[in-house]
């Protein structure tokens, strides 16, 4: 009866063990409480690595309360389990929100005898903030792939535009260059015409003042 009486008082401890705190009352500001807590929670001891991290919380080292409280929790501690996926839901100066670090470590914490508060709530409400992340990160990439379809259609449109005004400018350029040189065409043809008169003048009033010489050279001998 004996025997019996002790395999259930043995069997009791390893359920709650995990859970169980097995450190004496700790005076944060202590730095020999701390020192030998510390010893605990580097010996493997998950309650004394749970309680560290609240003592370095107090402390306000906030680095060390989340290495200590992540080893705990990794160590199969409920509360650390709890308390670190609690962390992920609301976020911290020391961590991002992250829903899917919440959710994991709260339903991990539900595989302990530790039950945290309104637990299943919390995931719950994790897991629809999750699904809101997702469905706005495709929202945005989706918008962000049609602001690029715009901006392509829009640098397309502008180059065509471009390439129209380059073609017209070179039209417009030729054109003038073919009318300045009809003009130009023009201009000698309209010059060379009097200087043409102007030296059949000139010939012929050459000819009739030689003309008139040799009259009266002839004129002399008659």
């Amino acid at each position: 009866m004996k025997s019996k009486l002790l395999s259930i008082v043995f069997a009791a401890v390893l359920l709650i063990a995990p859970n169980f705190v097995w450190a004496k009352p700790v005076n944060p500001n202590s730095d020999e409480d701390v020192a030998e807590l510390k010893a605990d929670a580097e010996s493997g001891d998950r309650g004394a690595q749970y309680e560290l991290s609240m003592v370095y919380t107090f402390r306000q080292d906030s680095a060390s309360a989340l290495k200590w409280l992540t080893t705990s929790a990794e160590n199969g501690f409920g509360k650390a389990q709890y308390t670190l996926g609690h962390l992920y839901y609301t976020g911290s100066s020391t961590v991002k929100e992250d829903y899917e670090q919440a959710i994991k470590w709260l339903e991990a914490s539900k595989e302990t005898v530790y039950k945290g508060a309104k637990v299943d709530e919390l995931i719950a409400s994790a897991k629809q903030k999750l699904e809101d992340q997702k469905n706005a990160a495709v929202a945005k990439k989706k918008a962000a792939e049609e602001a690029k379809k715009k901006a392509v259609v829009e640098a397309a449109r502008k180059a065509k535009e471009a390439a129209e005004a380059s073609k017209r400018a070179v039209e417009e350029a030729i054109a003038a260059s073919l009318k300045a040189a009809h003009n130009a065409a023009a201009a000698l043809q309209t010059a060379a015409v009097p200087a043409e008169k102007t030296a059949e003048s000139a010939a012929g009033e050459t000819k009739s003042l030689f003309q008139k010489i040799k009259d009266k050279i002839l004129s002399y001998f008659n």
